[in-house]
């Protein structure tokens, strides 16, 4: 009896230095980046390589305007030492829950930060900044230092991949000028307004959105007039993303408008969900709308 009563004892008693060293364990993990989209973790993984543990919040272009946020992301926001995200603008579903906190989580945003650079006013949704290099390309140096000041043990790395991250973006816009140079003037209709950040920069004229600015569906005359614009051969191609936010405005029964019209179909995978490098992101695309274009000439 005595003997099974000392060896409940030491159970416990090693079970409470178990749990001790793990709690012990956790509270000196290295403090984390939190990332909204997987855009925005591609290029930051440029810069921070493997250096700093980052965690991205499980989203997909369905829900990158809104969102419940879970428990457990709350406490990864809480204990992490900056979050990167576009803004409030985009991802409205992080506004009150980082108003809330306590203390204040240290962040950066993209649109922030470009706006404070560029203060130029231009049309159409510039949201989706992430689609244009150049203007990734602008704010690397400030995100570099952002994160050099966070983790200053880094920052002669960061430094370093920040300016190679520079030259490479300056290279892929160029690669992406060519890539789409014999075809500047076309049109192409999206799925959404966003794209024509990307369409803008490249030349290519953005003919008209599937969806309204709210994301809602086409007015049968909105309709009407993109179907207008197939005939007098004002767009070669409609570009869709391959997450489409919604079906019933992107999917099958957006392009059913198009029955009957001879017209190409691009799928763009433009939130980088099989992307494994900004990079890839950003030649993809330009390889998509290049292929459909080219078919809509013939």
């Amino acid at each position: 009896m005595e003997l099974r009563l000392i060896a409940r004892y030491l159970f416990i008693i090693l079970t409470v230095c178990v749990i001790g060293t793990a709690s012990s364990q956790a509270s000196q993990a290295p403090a984390s980046i939190v990332i909204s989209l997987r855009p925005l973790q591609l290029i930051t993984q440029e810069i921070v390589g493997e250096h700093v543990a980052q965690y991205l919040l499980p989203l997909s272009s369905e829900h990158a305007h809104s969102y419940s946020i879970k428990f457990s992301q709350l406490q990864a926001l809480q204990s992490s030492r900056l979050l990167i995200w576009l803004g409030p603008e985009f991802e409205h579903y992080l506004d009150k829950p980082l108003a809330a906190m306590s203390p204040a989580v240290r962040d950066f945003s993209l649109l922030e930060r470009a706006e404070q650079l560029h203060r130029q006013s231009t049309s159409g949704d510039q949201t989706h900044i992430w689609l244009d290099p150049l203007y990734i390309r602008s704010l690397v140096p400030v995100l570099t230092e952002t994160l050099a000041n966070e983790f200053p043990e880094h920052r002669a790395a960061f430094g370093q991949a920040g300016d190679a991250f520079v030259e490479a973006l300056h290279d892929l816009h160029q690669r992406t000028v060519e890539r789409l140079k014999p075809y500047r003037g076309m049109g192409v209709i999206s799925d959404h307004g966003g794209l024509e950040v990307f369409l803008h920069r490249y030349g290519l004229r953005h003919t008209g959105s599937l969806q309204t600015a709210n994301h809602g569906s086409l007015s049968l005359q909105r309709a009407r007039s993109l179907r207008e614009e197939i005939r007098l051969g004002n767009a070669a191609c409609v570009a869709v993303s391959k997450q489409q936010e919604h079906d019933v405005h992107t999917g099958l029964a957006s392009l059913r408008l198009f029955d009957g019209q001879e017209i190409q179909i691009a799928e763009l995978d433009w939130f980088g969900d099989d992307a494994v490098s900004y990079e890839m992101l950003i030649s993809e695309l330009a390889n998509a709308l290049a292929n459909c274009l080219a078919s809509g000439e013939e």
